[in-house]
């Protein structure tokens, strides 16, 4: 193939922007842009802008090669149109896409002024004073690519420096020397207060990165065959499961609940003792709907505010990940819902049916969430625990789990009463 041509989608953030990059065989490429900053209009202008560019160029879009576009964190709808529109090109062209991280690509502005010294936290406004936050720092293995050291999560804007400082030892033992902190992204300019002025931090842009740097990164992704079909693209939401559903609602829930640390949906572990691992008289299978009312009722059992079937049908067709451990007349007997993102597992359910705990089978359970994850080229596995569910703390911490930040008044409780979440994570080998 002589030539390369990959288009960019980004509007994710408060204006969008397509980018078109035409590289030929000896790597040199060339990057045009269109921008529109009405926010209200970012469906109508990006096939429009896209079709300038194409002009421009002298292409067709039967010529384009594959679609990279910003996956997000960011706002909801923009979210929506980004990857909708990567689909839909992928398919009328049948082209594969590429999905960036906003976060990426804020770090990806900051990559030069880090000079592999710093390690580059990605803090992007979230609204509410909560910030989309990422961290990186160089590979050590190619100058040009960075590393995620903590992947895209949800913290509230006034607590980032406690919780990087509280990473710092761990950072700095598995790094061999001091580091230091380089904060880039719009959540600097929307936070003055909480995030700028602090001393020994150094700050590169404050900007939200747009298609030109979503398509450069894409490009070394197309080499190393990391583009995937259009039917795979999906939004990267971070925050918890984008917005509660009526049901929810009507149990209690509110709307965006505050962030403390990495936002992940609820995970409330079923409290259970140490016990050896069952027999193989028990089986661990992929759950379909046909499960659905045998895995309600041990939500039912075992939840203070359960899923609804319509939570449980709603994830299988996002295509969550779902696993029911059975017996040999498939009686289920447990279950456990997980979310795949880019850079981490979201361990969103785990419950046994009550009399049949403490005989192992939830270690079976997160044990094949854990094998799963690292199918999908995973490395860690998030969580969140009531702390009022001791036994449940327990159990994760005997699989490993840390804690890693606290979701201030994340669990609904009775009489208009809040309860914080522990947010726990595994770095499974």
């Amino acid at each position: 193939m002589t030539n390369i041509n990959l288009i960019g989608i980004e509007t994710s953030g408060s204006g969008s922007s397509v980018a078109l990059l035409c590289a030929n065989e000896q790597g040199n490429a060339r990057i045009t842009v269109r921008h529109n900053t009405l926010g209200q209009q970012h469906a109508e202008r990006l096939l429009p802008m896209l079709d300038e560019l194409l002009e421009e160029a002298g292409l067709q879009k039967n010529d384009i090669h594959g679609i990279a576009f910003g996956q997000g964190p960011g706002g909801f709808t923009g979210l929506r149109i980004a990857c909708g529109a990567a689909q839909g090109l992928g398919f009328g062209l049948g082209v594969p896409v590429y999905p960036v991280t906003s976060l990426r690509a804020t770090a990806e502005l900051a990559r030069a002024q880090a000079d592999g010294l710093y390690y580059i936290v990605s803090v992007l406004d979230a609204r509410m004073h909560e910030v989309f936050m990422a961290v990186y720092c160089q590979d050590a293995n190619h100058s040009d690519q960075l590393e995620t050291v903590q992947g895209p999560c949800l913290i509230a804007a006034d607590q980032v420096f406690f919780w990087l400082e509280s990473r710092r030892p761990e950072w700095e033992r598995h790094a061999g020397r001091p580091i230091r902190f380089l904060l880039a992204g719009n959540a600097l300019a929307a936070y003055p207060d909480l995030l700028q002025g602090h001393e020994g931090i150094v700050y590169g842009p404050s900007g939200w990165a747009e298609a030109d740097t979503i398509v450069r990164l894409a490009l070394p992704a197309w080499h190393d065959k990391l583009f995937i079909q259009a039917d795979h693209a999906s939004p990267l939401y971070v925050r918890d499961k984008v917005a509660f559903t009526t049901q929810e609602r009507e149990q209690g829930a509110g709307g965006n609940p505050k962030a403390g640390l990495p936002s992940v949906n609820s995970s409330q572990a079923l409290p259970e003792q140490p016990g050896p691992l069952p027999a193989d008289d028990y089986l661990v299978l992929a759950m379909d709907e046909s499960h659905i009312d045998a895995v309600l009722a041990i939500e039912q059992a075992v939840q203070e505010n359960p899923w609804t079937v319509g939570n449980f049908r709603d994830a299988l067709k996002a295509n969550y990940p779902g696993w029911v451990v059975t017996d040999r007349q498939n009686t289920v007997l447990g279950f456990a819902m997980q979310m795949l993102a880019p850079d981490v597992s979201h361990l969103l359910l785990i419950g046994v049916k009550p009399g049949f705990q403490g005989q192992g089978l939830g270690t079976r359970l997160l044990a094949f969430t854990e094998n799963r994850l690292k199918e999908a080229g995973l490395d860690m596995q998030v969580l969140e625990v009531r702390p009022s569910n001791r036994q449940a703390r327990a159990f994760y911490e005997r699989h490993h789990y840390v804690q890693i930040g606290v979701r201030k008044g994340y669990y609904a409780g009775n009489n208009g009463e809040s309860e914080d979440a522990l947010v726990m994570q595994k770095h499974v080998a």
